[in-house]
């Protein structure tokens, strides 16, 4: 089983998520793997149906439920699918699947507001350069060239930039090892920040139709087929960025420096939106759009993920954000 590629035995995936990175049109792989399902057939009792001369022996059927048996009750009518808090379920979302969960804190989010002014946004406007202007031709031909140059790294970081094409939690999650084991909630906080940077990114990419480089230099060649979706903002590096930020709010301080941008989980988010570009499917632009989006959405909509008592505008996010750093104690 895998989440966003988190190696993990259990049984609480369902269905799957298409589009992890919002780039890929790859899985998101929060399905906890493929299971055989649960037949139930007719199985042979254990005691063998009474001696009958010249009869071979035999076992009557065992369906399910058995027969000749008092009634089983059911559980209380007032069951709620969630486990139960008052009673001390610490983590009471976790009867949902992870991606199923982040669906209902993108709703919480989207209720919040202000998202769909993220870009441009205030102060410095985050757009891709202008191709009717002689500014916006000479950015976009800077790098495009670049792009040409950064070809002749492919062969050193094909393998690792593939492998982040389909799931780039597990990079994340190799800095300090999490899982659905170690840290359910920390996962579900991932997985969360992965749907709504996707959503930010997907309408973004709808609003500003930027056309993928490889569709203006030939000279790119792709080694895999470019997302069907336009390339400005770039879905890894939103993805990527709000992931380390919403790890930063969790984690031990040893991950988060005095200069964030040193420290191990925004170093691995520019290294996997730096990949995008190396693979020709992005332009350096896409990807500065995309680490300003996730940084705008992590402290405007989703508030900086505030530490208790303040509570967070998103109340689904906030009740996993409680256990999620609860996970990492002691966080010094």
């Amino acid at each position: 089983m895998a989440i966003g590629g988190i190696a993990e035995s259990g049984e609480s995936g369902e269905s799957g998520e298409s589009g992890e990175s919002g780039e890929s049109g790859a899985t998101l792989s929060v399905n906890l793997g493929a299971r055989p399902g649960r037949p139930i057939g007719v199985s042979p009792q254990v005691a063998p149906a009474p001696p009958v001369l010249g009869v071979a022996r035999w076992w009557p059927g065992h369906r399910w439920p058995p027969d000749g048996l008092p009634a089983w009750p059911n559980m209380p009518l007032t069951t709620g699918f969630r486990l139960n808090a008052a009673a001390g379920a610490s983590f009471p979302q976790s009867t949902w699947g992870p991606d199923y969960f982040a669906t209902v804190v993108l709703a919480d989010f989207v209720a919040v507001g202000g998202w769909n002014t993220l870009l441009p946004g205030v102060g410095p406007a985050v757009v891709p350069p202008d191709p009717t202007t002689a500014a916006g031709i000479a950015e976009i031909e800077d790098e495009l060239l670049e792009l040409d140059q950064l070809v002749y790294y492919r062969p050193s970081v094909l393998a690792e930039a593939m492998a982040q094409n389909k799931a780039i939690l597990q990079y994340f999650s190799g800095i300090l090892d999490f899982n659905l084991r170690s840290r359910p909630a920390t996962v579900y906080l991932c997985t969360a920040a992965l749907r709504i940077a996707s959503f930010l990114a997907m309408h973004y990419k709808y609003s500003y139709d930027r056309v993928r480089p490889s569709r203006l230099s030939p000279r790119l060649m792709p080694p895999i087929e470019p997302p069907g979706h336009a390339s400005f903002p770039s879905g890894h590096a939103t993805q990527a960025r709000l992931i380390a930020r919403c790890l930063e709010a969790v984690m031990p301080a040893a991950v988060t420096p005095a200069a964030p941008g040193q420290g191990p989980l925004r170093q691995m988010a520019d290294r996997i939106a730096r990949n995008r570009e190396v693979l020709g499917l992005h332009y350096r632009s896409d990807s500065v759009a995309g680490k300003t989006l996730a940084d705008r959405a992590f402290t405007t909509v989703m508030g900086g993920l505030p530490v208790p008592p303040n509570p967070n505008p998103i109340q689904t996010l906030d009740d996993v954000l409680k256990v999620a750093r609860q996970e990492w104690e002691p966080r010094v």
